[in-house]
């Protein structure tokens, strides 16, 4: 969990154990996901800054937008700052 006081043990994927440490996935809105026919498992190509990596859609993301987090090692494939507490971006990733 790396300090995360957020962190959650279990995904919506793969008998919900995804490691955001050592796995490229995305978590996606559930209710965008089902209208645009993408199910959990689905394979996206996640871009930024001119870089790209291959990530599986494997959990539901509750908030406000679509499209809301990616892992920790996605972030690394990526190039954007990885911390779990305070890393990410707020724009500029396409999916």
């Amino acid at each position: 969990a790396h300090n995360d006081p957020y962190h959650q043990s279990t995904t919506s994927y793969a008998s919900g154990v995804l490691n955001a440490d050592k796995t490229n996935y995305i978590a996606l809105a559930p209710g965008w996901a089902h209208e645009n026919g993408v199910q959990l498992g689905d394979v996206a190509v996640v871009k930024y800054k001119g870089r790209s990596a291959y990530a599986v859609y494997g959990d539901k993301y509750v908030g406000n937008s679509a499209h809301g987090e990616g892992s920790v090692r996605l972030a690394r494939a990526l190039g954007i700052p990885s911390s779990s507490v305070s890393g990410g971006v707020s724009s500029g990733v396409t999916i």
